[in-house]
């Protein structure tokens, strides 16, 4: 695994140690049939590929950027590349089904649509997708894909796995462009720039882990103002560019509180705040209570 600051990140490279054990795994694609395998579903990850978590019996939970979700028996919850996972839990009895796609494969294979960046910017507000008998999914895929996978001499075995992966991933943004449909958004050119804005503002977050807080400097990096950014992140997601910055902050803060025995200072120089004092006014505000605290509680 990638340390990448203060949250672990995982990439598909991290399963192919044990993928006999989990179900399938190679430089595109991901099949896990066995959700005890996956690395610490305690722990906060971000995920470098995209993943759709399908429960197919009993129900699980999970925090994805610090919202909590509930999943029941059909349920599926897309989780776009770089989002905070954590906190899995499971019933007893449970059934669960993990697809992951690496980002150069849905490049390649979405990249003459035109319509899938407002799909998955959907997502990011909505990301359970429940599923009925008159839907076909997901996890019919993965017993399907697994089915192939036996047949290990066949020549064209890449060719039929990348096909049905394609295959998967097309049904999946079916259902989300009827979902789309029946709730009356509909597809609008005007905010292709705008949509395009907002993601690459998200990239830069994510990728800083937690150093920088303010809105200016997220607009330097990727050439915009900051009032437009500011703008064009309100108008897209509904909440305010600080909002999402210091969500990413306090996820590394609350992490390293938790999982390192760093000090307060240390914390402090490490996401780049100019003095302990600043770092411990910023925790309060956001947390409700002194970074010493949280670690206590």
């Amino acid at each position: 695994m990638i340390e990448n600051g203060t949250i672990t990140t995982i990439t598909l490279e991290d399963f192919k140690s044990f993928s006999s054990e989990i179900g399938y795994v190679d430089d595109d694609f991901l099949v896990i049939t066995k959700i005890e395998k996956f690395p610490d579903t305690d722990a906060a990850f971000r995920s470098s590929f995209f993943m759709m978590i399908c429960c197919v019996e009993g129900r699980m939970q999970l925090e994805m950027n610090g919202t909590v979700y509930s999943l029941e028996a059909n349920d599926a919850i897309i989780c776009l590349p770089s989002v905070i996972l954590s906190r899995m839990l499971f019933s007893p009895h449970h059934q669960v089904r993990i697809i992951g796609l690496s980002t150069g494969f849905l490049k390649r294979t979405l990249k003459h649509e035109t319509n899938t960046e407002n799909i998955f910017l959907y997502t990011t507000s909505h990301p359970i997708i429940h599923f009925n008998i008159n839907t076909m999914r997901p996890d019919y895929y993965s017993e399907l894909i697994l089915q192939k996978l036996q047949d290990a001499e066949s020549p064209y075995r890449r060719d039929i796995l990348e096909h049905l992966f394609s295959a998967c991933l097309f049904e999946l943004l079916n259902h989300l462009d009827k979902t789309m449909e029946d709730a009356g958004i509909q597809p609008d050119s005007e905010i292709k720039r705008p949509t395009y804005v907002f993601k690459r503002f998200l990239e830069e977050v994510a990728k800083d882990n937690g150093m920088h807080r303010s809105v200016d400097y997220y607009a330097a990096k990727i050439c915009y103002s900051p009032k437009y950014v500011s703008y064009v992140v309100k108008r897209v997601s509904g909440r305010t560019a600080s909002e999402w910055i210091n969500e990413e902050v306090i996820e590394h803060i609350k992490h390293l509180l938790k999982h390192t025995d760093k000090s307060v200072k240390e914390i402090a120089e490490i996401l780049n705040f100019p003095n302990q004092s600043f770092f411990g006014k910023y925790v309060k505000k956001h947390l409700g209570m002194s970074p010493a605290k949280y670690r206590m509680n």
